[in-house]
């Protein structure tokens, strides 16, 4: 999720941890190490969620490159409970409360947002983990949505360094590389911690620290590309499906509709808005071998995506959703990831992309 604003955050940052953390290469050769430790996925949409472990307690959290901080929803959160989460954390007999002053208020881009103390404990992900500052919500509104395909209890923040960050935790206090992977595959997908994933050599391209990257063109199918406005940057977010300027909107929708195949399956754009859904007897695989692929032009790489991977994505139990969405900017989302293997090699401010790949990959 794209944040909007870090509202308040009354004091200082939460103290620095305790150093006692997880061998994480311990037992794993260099191959091993080169791919990173593998962390499953499973959401569909922008929302993909990992299982973690916060103190005893365990917590499904969706992963989320556009923000910095872990929030997970606290005992104390009404709203949380009313959203049908079930899972809250109550501080155990390891964890650190911080000073009382310490409190933020959090918000983003889609009208969510949440408020809570902050607090040092182990989070981990599988034998992965380390003690880090994070936040138990309190109250909170639009961050849990009613999503078929994944419920989660908080937010992972993926950026950042320091004591609120646990991936820069990790690298600051262990020595893994400082870098990790996303591929989303429909329902499914995978995170690898400190490496590239089993897949081959990436092709690369500037990335700032709040993983942006510059993005030229797009095209749906044969046609031109449509250029992007000069100096047109956009972080590549795991929680938010992008976004498109109206007249860039307008003209990949005109492509679209130029598509024999898509207007006899499926009419015209004119006709879908952004979210709405529909069912077809086709497979997936079907479907993509149909309909026009989504060309992404980046600084001397080209992403091409499949129709179900970029304007068409799946809703279970069986259904299709329109996923081009018009607004007053643009913003490429998770889109990458869905496609690629998405490397956010952070040491050398550069992402990689590796495939395409197929999801049985």
């Amino acid at each position: 999720m794209r944040v909007l604003a870090i509202v308040a955050i009354l004091g200082c940052s939460p103290p620095a941890v305790s150093p006692d953390v997880v061998q994480v290469f311990a037992a794993q050769d260099r191959a091993d190490a080169a791919r990173g430790v593998a962390v499953p996925l499973t959401g569909c949409w922008s929302a993909f969620a990992a299982g973690f472990a916060i103190g005893s307690s365990k917590f499904r959290l969706q992963i989320d490159t556009g923000s910095d901080l872990i929030a997970v929803a606290g005992s104390a959160c009404d709203e949380c409970r009313h959203d049908g989460v079930t899972t809250r954390y109550a501080p155990g007999p390891d964890a650190k409360a911080v000073a009382v002053h310490h409190k933020a208020v959090y918000g983003y881009n889609d009208e969510a947002w949440w408020s809570g103390d902050a607090f040092v404990d182990r989070v981990a992900a599988g034998e992965t983990g380390t003690p880090v500052g994070f936040f138990a919500i309190d109250h909170e509104s639009n961050l849990f949505p009613d999503v078929p395909c994944t419920r989660s209890d908080g937010v992972f923040g993926m950026q950042g360094s320091g004591s609120t960050s646990w991936f820069g935790e990790l690298v600051e206090q262990r020595g893994i590389p400082d870098r990790f992977a996303l591929r989303t595959c429909g329902l499914t997908g995978t995170m690898w911690l400190g490496g590239d994933g089993p897949h081959g050599d990436p092709s690369y391209v500037p990335m700032d620290d709040d993983y942006a990257i510059n993005v030229r063109a797009v095209a749906i199918g044969t046609d031109a590309a449509i250029s992007l406005p000069p100096n047109t940057s956009s972080r590549v977010d795991s929680g938010a499906m992008g976004m498109l300027p109206a007249e860039i909107y307008d003209a990949l929708a005109d492509q679209l509709d130029r598509d024999d195949t898509f207007r006899a399956m499926f009419g015209t754009t004119a006709g879908w808005s952004y979210g709405d859904c529909g069912t077809t007897a086709l497979t997936r695989e079907q479907l993509d071998e149909r309909l026009p692929r989504l060309t992404v032009r980046l600084d001397g790489v080209e992403l091409e995506l499949t129709a179900t991977e970029s304007y068409f994505v799946p809703m279970p139990p069986e259904a299709y959703c329109f996923a081009l969405r018009k607004g007053d900017r643009f913003e490429i989302g998770g889109l990458p990831m869905r496609g690629y293997v998405t490397i956010f090699d952070r040491a050398n401010k550069r992402m990689g992309f590796v495939g395409p790949t197929g999801c049985n990959d």
